[in-house]
């Protein structure tokens, strides 16, 4: 695995992005698309909620923070 730097194009797109992209209004059809498209995306977002709680009982929260840039175009 090479060790590029991880740039803006690089970043999935969210829901609503992927959805104009495609044309797909909301709905099942639509998040189901999406979920094929980034299945990892979906389950994060899914899950998020109860990780924070357990993260929060057991005194663990962390906070990291990560900024993807937009160059200019030259």
């Amino acid at each position: 695995m090479q060790r590029k730097p991880f740039t803006y194009k690089d970043k999935p797109l969210s829901s609503k992005e992927f959805r104009n992209v495609h044309h797909l209004q909301h709905g099942i059809v639509a998040g189901l698309q999406y979920f094929a498209y980034s299945p990892a995306s979906v389950v994060d977002r899914m899950l998020w909620p109860a990780l924070e709680a357990v993260q929060i009982l057991r005194k663990t929260y962390g906070s990291s923070t990560y900024v993807a840039r937009k160059r200019a175009a030259a």
